[in-house]
């Protein structure tokens, strides 16, 4: 019997056979060379391609006003694209003098709406910020009413000043930031919308050189069908959006609901948000009530 005391004592550690191959580095057992290669080099393709969309992510988070503005001047290019074509083919305009008429007729009529409209929409907006602590307040005196509505109306603020703080517009260096930043985008989305509809067979060529030669007929189609889609599409919007615009206000001034045209100017241009829309214009309506 052998003492673990001594190692002397101990069996010899069976050594290395001809069988039993010493493997030197990190390489497993079974793992040629080239197969390792090939998989650390899988591994690093993968680790780029994960820190690519990682930057790619953070480029459109912060970037996100730029491809909306770029997406709006898209579909006023096929705006502008659709109406120049639709005059070409039924006068003797060119589709480029075509195209003049349309943008001129389009920034007389906004011009046109904005003289009529902005005073008026202006004095409800005023009236209607005046008019919502008010109406604030009652909801608050409604949940109070019942358990339910106890912790919510503790969120509540009380008192007049505080709603008029939480309604009142920024200080005035916000709603000139706010204003510029308007401006610029409307400027971006005009001038984009205006150079696509002009040259959108230079746009569709320069977008189907990006595709490998093969694929681009197929390109080609889907480009178009898309063009298709979205130029109705927008006829459909613009259509659903003075239809929901126009009804609102009729209705709410058959009512005899307070500031309907700015009601009804809200429901218009919110109606172009999907889903969310309607209920947010539905919100200062209800409470108006």
């Amino acid at each position: 019997m052998t003492d673990p005391r001594f190692p002397e004592s101990r069996p010899p550690l069976a050594g290395p056979t001809s069988s039993q191959p010493v493997y030197k580095g990190l390489r497993p057992p079974g793992v040629s060379r080239p197969e390792l290669v090939s998989f650390a080099r899988r591994v690093v393709v993968a680790v780029l391609i994960a820190l690519l969309l990682v930057a790619l992510g953070g480029i459109l988070y912060r970037g996100m006003h730029v491809l909306l503005e770029t997406f709006a001047g898209i579909l006023f290019a096929v705006f502008l694209g659709t109406l120049s074509k639709w005059l070409s083919q039924h006068t003797r305009l060119s589709y480029g003098w075509a195209l003049t008429l349309v943008v001129l007729v389009f920034l007389f009529v906004v011009a046109g709406l904005g003289w009529l409209l902005a005073n008026r929409v202006a004095g409800q907006m005023e009236a209607m910020q005046q008019k919502l602590p008010q109406s604030l307040d009652k909801v608050r005196e409604f949940l109070n009413q019942h358990a339910w509505g106890k912790l919510l109306a503790e969120n509540f603020p009380r008192d007049q000043a505080a709603w008029a703080s939480l309604v009142q517009f920024a200080r005035i260096t916000d709603v000139v930031t706010g204003l510029m930043d308007f401006l610029v985008a409307g400027v971006i989305i005009f001038f984009v919308g205006v150079f696509g509809a002009a040259e959108p067979d230079l746009y569709r060529e320069g977008l189907l050189h990006l595709v490998p030669p093969r694929q681009r007929p197929r390109a080609a189609e889907a480009v178009d069908a898309v063009v298709f889609n979205l130029r109705w599409w927008l006829v459909g919007q613009v259509a659903l959006m003075v239809i929901i615009g126009v009804t609102t206000f009729v209705g709410l001034l058959l009512l005899r609901i307070p500031l309907a045209l700015t009601l009804g100017v809200i429901a218009g241009i919110m109606e172009l948000v999907p889903y969310l829309g309607p209920w947010i214009s539905a919100v200062p309506a209800a409470l108006l009530a």
